[in-house]
């Protein structure tokens, strides 16, 4: 966090009236149960970094672009499209597609325009399921 603190820091400083937003990332798909000992599952793994993203958003008063739990809501609801690739920590278009969404509806509090970006999954889930993210609790992600 010292890091992102001073990058916070230098950013204010050029233009104090800069919005810094961290972007909350998401799990790998199968947690970290790939590496020997490992017994943190998606979910484990996903709520770990929910809690630890809101608290670094929190210390730094910055606002939290929450992308991960986005994906989460979407791994949740199985659906059905990929939004990995096969590493199972990347993003596939889709994955990439929701999370600018994400960050679209952090900035600018709407919903991503309805265009066809030719995906071939449910364009519309995904920029709906971003904004209801967001929108649904502005406290939480410190969006003002």
């Amino acid at each position: 966090m010292p890091y992102l603190s001073e990058f916070r820091e230098i950013i204010k400083y050029n233009y104090d009236k800069t919005s810094v937003v961290y972007m909350m990332p998401w799990a790998y798909t199968d947690g970290l149960t790939f590496i020997d000992g490992e017994t943190d599952t998606y979910e484990i793994m996903q709520k770990n970094i929910y809690d630890n993203s809101i608290k670094v958003a929190n210390n730094l008063d910055i606002s939290l672009a929450p992308a991960g739990w986005a994906w989460y809501q979407l791994m949740l609801e199985n659906y059905p499209a990929e939004l990995y690739l096969n590493d199972m920590n990347h993003q596939t278009i889709s994955g990439a597609f929701l999370t600018a969404s994400v960050f679209y509806s952090t900035i600018f509090l709407e919903e991503v325009p309805s265009i066809n970006y030719d995906l071939t999954e449910d364009e519309s889930l995904l920029r709906e399921t971003a904004y209801n993210i967001v929108i649904d609790d502005l406290d939480l992600w410190n969006i003002y």
